[in-house]
């Protein structure tokens, strides 16, 4: 994912992987950089929270990804930890 343009595509791939997130703790650093985007639209209600990706901005989607990412990797050496066990 590049930081000058995020595509479509790309933006799919975020609501995957963020739709895979097994752990609260990644769950709430999303809401936090989400909520502290002034500009940025949302709804909370009990199902979870919602807004557009499309209006978000790409700044803030990088930022997200390194989350992911770092979820992801905590999530892989935790599973290698487990297997070598």
């Amino acid at each position: 994912m590049s930081d000058t343009s995020i595509s479509n595509y790309d933006k799919e791939w975020l609501v995957r992987r963020i739709g895979s997130i097994k752990d609260k703790r990644c769950y709430l650093d999303i809401l936090e950089l989400i909520h502290a985007d002034d500009g940025l639209v949302y709804t909370i209600n009990s199902n979870g929270l919602y807004f557009n990706l499309a209006t978000v901005p790409d700044a803030t989607l990088v930022i997200i990804d390194t989350i992911l990412r770092r979820y992801e990797k905590k999530k892989r050496l935790r599973e290698m930890a487990h297997i070598n066990k």
